[in-house]
């Protein structure tokens, strides 16, 4: 008899799916917080609120400094910020096998041995990912739609704006972070609130 898990996932349609990187699998605003505690010499509680970091009471001097700490810290984004979120490690290299993935960042270079795109490119394969598909763009929106890609995952609302222009055939999900509680047009995508609901319902699009 056939296992029922292997039936499902042999009828399964295999999706494209493009993922962006910093507060969808990987923890940037920790690492983020851990950085900016560094420079300024106090402790930040809670979640910042939005991009500009407001709830931490960050003078535009103090971000400006850890901006260029960031970027002038070698190899940063592959020793400091590497900390997959909640349900990654987990459910990440599955999604991988299962569908064809692409890891769209728009991480700038910094200094170091490796570009930013090698950089993450080791990080997913630590996270089991074989192989990993990563694009290093700031304008998403193209992309997506060059590589027809069937679903898409960000947490910043404008990306997905951005796709929405160039693509309204991607079906858009946006990763639930305190800094976009309050994005215009959400009827354009889907709210999700954890990496394993994001997985969920990619399972559901591909056995529909």
């Amino acid at each position: 008899m056939v296992n029922s898990r292997l039936q499902v996932r042999f009828m399964a349609k295999r999706l494209k799916i493009g993922i962006d990187v910093d507060d969808v699998v990987i923890d940037f605003m920790e690492a983020f917080r851990k950085e900016a505690q560094t420079i300024t010499g106090r402790e930040l509680q809670g979640p910042p609120g939005s991009w500009d970091f407001a709830n931490w009471g960050l003078t535009a001097e103090e971000e400006e400094a850890i901006w260029k700490h960031i970027y002038n810290t070698p190899n940063w984004f592959r020793e400091c910020c590497c900390s997959p979120v909640e349900g990654v490690q987990e459910l990440l290299p599955e999604l991988c096998t299962n569908h064809e993935v692409y890891f769209i960042t728009a991480r700038r270079e910094g200094i170091g041995e490796w570009s930013t795109q090698t950089q993450t490119a080791f990080t997913l394969e630590s996270l089991g990912v074989i192989y990993p598909q990563v694009i290093v763009r700031k304008n998403k929106g193209q992309i997506v739609a060059a590589l027809g890609l069937d679903i898409f995952i960000d947490d910043k609302p404008e990306n997905l704006e951005d796709i929405h222009r160039w693509s309204n055939k991607t079906d858009l999900f946006i990763m639930n972070q305190s800094h976009n509680q309050k994005p215009v047009f959400e009827h354009w995508w889907y709210r999700v609130f954890s990496f394993t609901q994001f997985v969920r319902e990619v399972e559901e699009i591909a056995n529909s």
